[in-house]
């Protein structure tokens, strides 16, 4: 019974004048550096990009330089066939997913530009041009991004190695790994 309530609560249900609409995450481990081994939940693009559709056992979770990613990346070959990190704010989301992708990047991952951010999920739209991004593009707390930041420039990496997407449903005892400095 416990185990059901979990999976409820890591489903979001809005009501939009109609019937519930649920959103699922999607999640990622970090697998180094081990110092923020966790279980991460990111929320997807609500009506642009793809959906995550390959797992990746070991992949490069690279911050973009800049880090907003509204321009070109100065580390556009560390970004190519890694999952692009990049913060909010500077440009819309879906031109930070366009620049990511222009640079090869699997899919990218936007973290809140507010780092103190631990609840408030953004549900990250196009910016209403004709352009499109066919990576996936995921929102991620400020709290998640600036621990991960912050551990990678504590060991003086330029990247970190994720598992993404990992299945939560069919492994109970990963909710019991979530990161400890978010609400849940």
């Amino acid at each position: 019974m416990l185990l059901f309530f979990a999976i409820v609560a890591h489903l979001v249900s809005a009501v939009h004048l109609g019937p519930p609409i649920i959103v699922e995450y999607v999640y990622f481990e970090v697998l180094e550096p081990y110092e923020i081994g966790y279980v991460y939940r990111c929320l997807p693009a609500k009506n642009f990009g793809s959906y995550l559709m390959t797992k990746y056992d070991a992949v490069a979770l690279v911050p973009t330089d800049p880090v907003d990613s509204c321009s070109s990346l100065r580390n556009r070959y560390s970004i190519a066939g890694s999952v692009a990190l990049a913060t909010r704010g500077g440009c819309s989301f879906m031109s930070k997913a366009i620049v990511a992708e222009q640079h090869g990047a699997v899919a990218i991952i936007i973290a809140d530009n507010d780092e103190d951010n631990e609840s408030y999920w953004i549900d990250m739209i196009g910016d209403e041009t004709e352009r499109d991004v066919t990576i996936p593009a995921m929102f991620l707390l400020g709290t998640d991004g600036r621990e991960i930041k912050r551990a990678l420039k504590n060991n003086h990496m330029s990247e970190a190695l994720i598992s993404i997407p990992i299945n939560m449903t069919n492994n109970p005892r990963l909710f019991l790994r979530e990161t400890p400095w978010t609400l849940r």
